[in-house]
């Protein structure tokens, strides 16, 4: 009968052990996270694009920076330069959405009309819309992808 009495003890603490295990690498995983995003300025060195003429005296420079010590993932960023056709003085920067891997190609559209004054970046995730009068960035959404099929 005693070790009867004794089994729900025994099965309770190696429940609750493995609670705490459990606990305890969930907030070293957290603590881990919270270093390597403090540090993700150290990952590599940013892919930069060099300028993309884009018409009406304006060019984009397109920078890739790793976001992720071991995945392929990149934090992307379009500078945009006016003055003349490639380079020119930098209006401002924008972010556009994240590369979480397996982006190979953007693929950068310019209207015909110059006084639009916007550029399409189309890729397999989105499509996204930059207005180089306000340097602003509005996601399109993910019709890109029917573009950029074979």
């Amino acid at each position: 009968m005693k070790e009867f009495l004794r089994r729900p003890r025994s099965i309770a603490g190696a429940v609750l052990c493995g609670v705490l295990a459990g606990l305890g690498t969930f907030v070293a995983l957290l603590v881990a996270d919270y270093g390597a995003y403090l540090y993700s300025e150290n990952f590599g060195p940013p892919h930069l694009v060099e300028s993309i003429a884009v018409g009406g005296g304006y060019s984009i420079t397109i920078k890739a920076q790793p976001a992720h010590l071991f995945l392929a993932e990149y934090e992307q960023e379009v500078s945009i330069c006016g003055g003349h056709p490639r380079g020119g003085d930098l209006l401002g920067s924008v972010e556009i959405p994240m590369n979480t891997g397996g982006r190979v190609r953007i693929g950068v559209l310019v209207p015909a009309d110059e006084s639009r004054h916007e550029v399409l970046l189309l890729d397999r995730y989105a499509v996204s819309r930059i207005d180089l009068l306000k340097q602003t960035v509005h996601s399109i959404g993910l019709l890109g992808s029917m573009f950029l099929t074979r």
